[in-house]
């Protein structure tokens, strides 16, 4: 609801504008790719509602004076099983091909490469679908490569020392709530220091250690949604229970868990709340990942 009444805020602005017409040509883009895994295989990538949200205010919302998006950097938390990588992966594809960047340089990033490889899989079976003969994406075992803008999307590791060099245009890094420090996102950073309107886009579920850098973040980001602190650049998506919440009101699960009844079951839930009652062990990793808090 923060969310929501801070893009109100932003839009109603004299310095920044709505650019409609490039969030549903993001959407119509989005749309033309298929779903490979599951019961959605064959499937066209039709976004949720949340997600629609999202890519209007990482989109759309464009200052007056340049036509340059206000949007640099976004932190999303949200619970698993919510096809983050799915959707992450749709709007990078989107990034690379599409949004008109020169040269376009897309990173995928986790703690492990296993981890940032997930999201790179999506996206190279996601240009598949849409240019099955790869006459215009050519997807390679380690990157995928748009001839038309000489745009690319390539995985790495977690070894900060080693990512030098890069021009970075959009990043995204996957499950931070792992990183052990900020080394990672300070170079993503500062290798896109010549991009004219580059995007850093941290997504996770809520992690277990209240010292790490992903837990920082979503403290300011808590502050920002509150108007504690103002950074018009950076865009907080937090998907969690509020504090007063009662986690056995199944009404409240959606506030976490946006895509219930569309990847993740009401009977999940309910199992997951189950066994949590009945086994002390597994409280912690339930409310932490099923219920993000």
């Amino acid at each position: 609801k923060l969310a929501v009444q801070r893009y109100e805020e932003l839009v109603a602005r004299p310095d920044i504008y709505f650019d409609g017409p490039c969030v549903d040509e993001a959407i119509l883009f989005i749309s033309n790719i298929k779903h490979f895994l599951g019961k959605s295989a064959g499937k066209h990538f039709i976004l949720e509602d949340w997600q629609e949200f999202i890519v209007a205010c990482l989109l759309g919302l464009k200052w007056v004076d340049d036509d340059c998006r206000v949007c640099r950097e976004t932190y999303i938390q949200i619970a698993r099983k919510a096809g983050k990588d799915a959707f992450m992966a749709a709007l990078s594809l989107y990034m690379m091909v599409v949004d008109g960047e020169a040269s376009p340089e897309i990173a995928c990033l986790a703690n492990s490469r296993d981890q940032a490889r997930i999201l790179f899989d999506y996206i190279t079976n996601f240009a598949k679908s849409i240019d099955p003969k790869g006459a215009a994406i050519k997807a390679y075992r380690n990157y995928v490569k748009c001839g038309a803008n000489n745009g690319t999307v390539k995985v790495f590791s977690a070894d900060a020392s080693k990512l030098d060099g890069l021009n970075v245009s959009l990043a995204v890094i996957d499950e931070y709530h792992e990183a052990k420090d900020r080394k990672l996102y300070d170079v993503m950073k500062s290798s896109m220091g010549m991009r004219t309107q580059p995007m850093m886009v941290v997504i996770t579920t809520a992690g277990f250690n209240l010292e790490s850098p992903c837990h920082d973040m979503y403290k300011l980001s808590i502050e920002i949604l509150n108007g504690i602190k103002t950074d018009d650049t950076f865009f907080p998506f937090l998907f969690c229970l509020d504090v007063d919440d009662d986690i056995e009101d199944e009404n409240n699960w959606y506030k976490c868990q946006p895509n219930l009844g569309v990847t993740v079951s009401m009977d999940f839930m309910r199992g997951e709340l189950v066994k949590m009652k009945n086994d002390a062990t597994a409280e912690v990793g339930i409310k932490t990942k099923t219920f993000n808090m």
